[in-house]
């Protein structure tokens, strides 16, 4: 718990900031990941309601990595987290974790750097799955281009997520798009030179 919380407001204890929602698709169990008091993530799993979270399950996530922003995929049984790092309103590199059991506090992989450096000057606040009619899926990462001086003008990054070998890869795409009855993503062959 939180050495500054003084325990008489009914409350959990845990400073939550900057989360998100994730609801398993095969399962309908749902989570909620947030940054907590400046040092870590906490995982709390949804009430079967989805109206509360059992606080006696949750767990500490990246602890003292400083990490925010979180977004939530499961792909082929495996789910995927992208963060990142505390630096105030500048971009920073987005950093993935995986593992194939949320309720597992030791099953997580280490953190890994995906994206360029400062993730395209984004961070990352959400993960779309398109599946066609054939059951095909694709990945699609949003992330959040702020304008900290004026917030109303931020906007998105939208790009392809990939997925090769357990790994997720996001490079930029100049332009792109989807197909959403197949799934499929076209983008541009595009030589740097």
């Amino acid at each position: 718990a939180d050495p500054t919380y003084p325990g008489t407001d009914g409350k959990s204890g845990y400073g939550s900031r900057d989360f998100t929602v994730f609801k398993d698709p095969d399962t309908n169990k749902a989570y909620l990941f947030s940054a907590q008091d400046h040092q870590d993530m906490r995982v709390y799993p949804l009430t079967d309601d989805y109206t509360g979270v059992d606080v006696a399950a949750s767990y500490p996530l990246f602890v003292g990595g400083h990490r925010e922003a979180p977004a939530v995929v499961k792909i082929d049984g495996t789910y995927h987290v992208l963060t990142s790092g505390q630096s105030g309103w500048y971009p920073n590199q987005t950093r993935t974790a995986s593992t194939t059991d949320l309720s597992n506090p030791d099953g997580w992989s280490a953190l890994s750097l995906v994206g360029n450096n400062t993730s395209f000057y984004s961070q990352p606040t959400n993960i779309i799955t398109v599946e066609g009619e054939g059951g095909e899926r694709s990945y699609i990462y949003m992330g959040d281009r702020w304008n900290s001086k004026k917030l109303g003008a931020s906007n998105y990054v939208w790009l392809p997520l990939t997925i090769a070998d357990g790994a997720l890869s996001l490079t930029y795409q100049p332009g792109w798009s989807f197909n959403p009855v197949t799934a499929a993503i076209t983008a541009p062959r595009v030589e740097l030179v």
